[in-house]
């Protein structure tokens, strides 16, 4: 389905939804800081959005991220495979499903890195069917194989975005019987998608072993022009198994370049989904399994995969894994200085701008950033993706950029970096920063022009990779750690240090103890057994550790860890109350606390009975700020509810001040809706413009309604040039147009230029009497007399007999007391006078 970038805001799914008129089930967003997915209760999504700068909101999926199932019960026919879902969406058609939910979807939990844990439940009289999903951050991406399996060449893999959804399909048999020929179906069809392949090849990296991946590629129409994206941007889309599959199919969703199907009324004629129906078993489908790549004349690409699982006794179950990943670069054209940017452009934080100096082969230009703990650093460096830094960092985490091009160029290319000034130290003089690059073996500093105001860096390379802020530094610092008691608890942190790098010190205690704090010289500096700061000289610190013996060790922490500060920790006698507390950061708000992996509260402040030693996790949730602007400032008035949870429904409104009308909202200068009550499903922070423009309001209207009609009335923009149209009635003419009592035209038809709001008045006349007839005894004087109303009509005259010939008489005529005047000697015999309108 066809749904343009931006320039048409979304609906929130529940109104989408209830719009369409469907009864439908729960749904539940899962988000990430780069994309966010919303899922019903069967495991299908049409709602895939994207949340990276200067482009939130962006779609990838177009009709289904969905999945099927077929079997066979001993003793009964053979099912033919079945969706899960009982409604798609888009397109609105319903599926042969005959699925009920067990329990809604929801989320149950949250994974070590924050992301969002979900599960639903659903059955039919035969099956009942689990689905679990999680968000995985697997830091460098997965691979997305890029080569079809059926091609001869060396494979390719394009690394993946960092975050993935790992969906579990868990299927047993309730039908007390034995199952045979079970079968699992997943449908993946994106909105841009133009092109796609199968690939099955052996891979490295983070979830290598999911190897088994269909791939679907496009551009998307609707980015293209846009100021960091002239050529638009290119999505790939994959879901991958590490089983292999008993089946496969790229091919169309629909035929849409010979106008047989639109998409989006009925259930298309043709296409991958109806060969999902039929299991690749009947004309024209059969004809299709294992096609594993395919590049068709129009658009719509959709792919499936089709495993056979294990057959089931009564009561038995098999489950199955899918990862779902994307990827998302800017198009860039061939020719010399092609330009474009990363992540909404280096106007951004965390985006980039680049100019290529030649472009040889037209490709795409793929772009991350992350700013990267040292966890996440010593990830990054494990993956062999980079070496340890060997430079001061900032902030306490490395702003790290990843740039790789897919096509080819000469000679170097401009980079332009936007990094996060709040991670600079206060007090660093900023000609020290830095950007350096890894070259695969070293890191190596590029020459840089700073630009500090905007918070901006720039570089040229003649060669992509990874990317890193740091700062010239002359001087090292050496930092020292030590436990207290030494046997109690393990400390890292020590090294030799750059001046203005940033140091994390970690303390972990044995069993039977608690860490205490960090101490320097005697004093406390932190409380927390991972304190980070930036080093500007030597340091030597100790860890302390307290022994728990009989008492009980209650530890808190923040789930993510800069979702806000926890506190509680300590040591409690047995059977005591302890009090924990939660406090959100900016950005965040709490949600819950975990025990073991169960939520206890939903307060950010409880008590909880100390009944051993507990570690209790205060997780929150990030929430996004709806910013409302208006332009110009007197043109009208807005409101909105100001902070929402990712997935929330958030609804921005516009009224326009008299003299004014609303007409359009904007963000960054994109359009994205031109209704003054806009709505839309929240995935970051975001401020809109309410753009107005100053109007006046005409009222056209005819003197006497029976004498004739007059079109124009409406709102314009000031400064307009308008069309005012007049009809007369049978037996009447128009005469002028009058505005405030003064004539401002005296054509039928008159172009106007707006300047106020005004009443404008066609001004109508019946026609006058067209004959007149003089005295039948010549010599003797008379006058005729008609309105002055009536100017511009010529008098004619005709001979003494009936008229036959018409000639135009030359008289002078006098205007006097709103009439005309002709004073007539005529010549013997009677004549016949007319008036004739010319």
């Amino acid at each position: 389905m066809m749904r343009p970038f931006i320039a048409v805001a979304r609906l929130g799914v529940a109104a989408a939804i209830s719009l369409l008129g469907l009864s439908v089930s729960a749904r539940e967003t899962l988000t990430t800081p780069d994309w966010n997915i919303t899922l019903t209760d069967f495991g299908y999504s049409d709602f895939m959005l994207d949340n990276t700068p200067g482009f939130e909101g962006r779609e990838y999926l177009s009709g289904e991220w969905g999945a099927a199932v077929g079997y066979q019960v001993a003793g009964r026919p053979l099912v033919s495979p079945k969706w899960f879902e009982p409604h798609f969406i888009y397109p609105d058609w319903t599926t042969n499903s005959d699925f009920i939910v067990v329990t809604p979807i929801r989320q149950i939990a949250v994974n070590s890195a924050g992301l969002a844990i979900a599960k639903s439940v659903i059955r039919n009289a035969d099956l009942e069917i689990t689905l679990h999903y999680e968000i995985l951050d697997t830091v460098l991406g997965t691979p997305m194989g890029q080569t079809a399996a059926s091609a001869t060449a060396d494979g390719h893999a394009l690394r993946s975005n960092r975050y993935v959804l790992k969906q579990t399909c868990s299927i047993k048999n309730i039908s007390g019987s034995p199952i045979t020929n079970l079968q699992l179906f997943q449908l993946l069809h994106g909105l841009t998608s133009q092109r796609g392949h199968y690939d099955d090849r052996a891979h490295t990296g983070i979830l290598a072993e999911d190897r088994y991946d269909v791939s679907l590629v496009g551009t998307d129409q609707w980015s293209i022009g846009s100021a960091s994206a002239p050529h638009g941007l290119e999505d790939y889309i994959s879901f991958h198994a590490s089983v292999a599959p008993s089946a496969f199919e790229i091919g169309y969703y629909g035929i849409t370049g010979n106008g047989l199907d639109n998409h989006v009324s009925g259930k298309p004629s043709d296409g991958v989904h109806l060969s999902i129906e039929a299991n690749w078993l009947t004309a024209p489908f059969s004809t299709r399994e294992g096609t594993d790549a395919f590049l068709p004349a129009s658009r719509w690409v959709s792919g499936a995969e089709r495993w056979d699982l294990a057959d089931l006794a009564p009561g038995a179950s098999a489950s199955l894994d899918v990862i779902l990943s994307l990827r998302t670069g800017t198009k860039v054209a061939v020719g010399l200085n092609s330009a474009g940017g990363g992540r909404g452009g280096a106007s951004r934080t965390g985006g980039l701008d680049f100019v290529f100096d030649q472009v040889t082969t037209a490709g795409t230009c793929f772009t991350q950033y992350t700013k990267a703990n040292p966890a996440e650093v010593a990830t990054r460096i494990a993956g062999g993706q980079i070496s340890a830094p060997d430079f001061a960092t900032l902030g306490g985490v490395t702003q790290i950029w990843e740039v790789e091009f897919s096509g080819t160029y000469q000679d170097s290319v401009d980079l332009t970096f936007a990094y996060d000034p709040g991670l600079v130290p206060q007090g660093l003089d900023p000609n020290l920063l830095c950007i350096y690059q890894y070259d695969g073996n070293h890191w190596q500093a590029l020459p840089a022009t700073l630009d500090a105001a905007a918070s901006k860096i720039h570089v040229s390379t003649t060669s992509l990779s990874v990317f890193a802020l740091g700062t010239i530094s002359q001087s090292t610092y050496e930092v020292t750690v030590a436990a207290e008691p030494g046997n109690h608890g393990t400390v890292s942190g020590a090294s030799t240090y750059a001046d203005g790098a940033s140091v994390t010190l970690l303390a972990t205690a044995e069993p039977g103890y608690v860490f205490s704090n960090w101490t320097e010289n005697g004093a406390v500096v932190s409380s927390s057994p991972s304190y980070t700061f930036v080093i500007s000289a030597d340091h030597h610190f100790q860890a302390h550790f307290i022994s728990v013996g009989t008492d009980l060790a209650l530890t808190t922490r923040s789930l993510p860890v800069n979702g806000g500060s926890t506190g509680g920790d300590g040591v409690y006698p047995i059977g005591s109350q302890a009090s924990v507390t939660a406090t959100a950061n900016p950005g965040y708000k709490f949600d819950r606390w975990l025990l073991n992996g169960t939520q206890v509260s939903t307060t950010p402040d409880f008590n909880l009975v100390v009944t051993g030693n507990l570690e209790v996790i205060a997780t929150f949730k990030p929430v996004f700020t709806v910013t409302a602007l208006i332009e110009p400032a007197e043109g009208g008035e807005v409101t909105t509810e100001g902070v929402y949870e990712p997935g929330q429904l958030a609804v921005v409104r516009a009224r326009a001040n008299p003299g004014f009308t609303f007409v359009q909202w904007t963000q960054n200068g994109q359009p994205v809706g031109n209704d003054p009550t806009l709505r839309y499903t929240v995935t970051g922070d975001r401020t809109l413009v309410a753009n107005f423009i100053a109007t006046s309001v005409i009222i056209v209207e005819s003197s006497d309604a029976s004498a004739g009609t007059c079109t124009g009335s409406g709102t314009y923009e000031m400064g307009s040039t308008i069309t005012l149209n007049s009809t007369a009635s049978s037996g009447h003419i128009f005469l002028r147009w009058t505005a405030d009592g003064e004539t401002i035209g005296t054509t039928p038809t008159l172009s106007y230029q707006v300047s106020t709001s005004q009443t404008i008045v066609a001004v109508f006349t019946v026609i006058p009497a067209l004959q007149l007839v003089s005295p039948e005894s010549g010599g003797n004087s008379f006058t005729l007399s008609w309105p002055e109303t009536a100017s511009g009509w010529v008098l004619q005259e005709s001979g003494t007999l009936a008229p036959d010939s018409w000639a135009d008489s030359p008289r002078t005529i006098e205007v006097a007391n709103g009439f005309h005047h002709i004073s007539l000697v005529p010549e013997s015999g009677k004549r016949f006078f007319r008036l004739r309108h010319p």
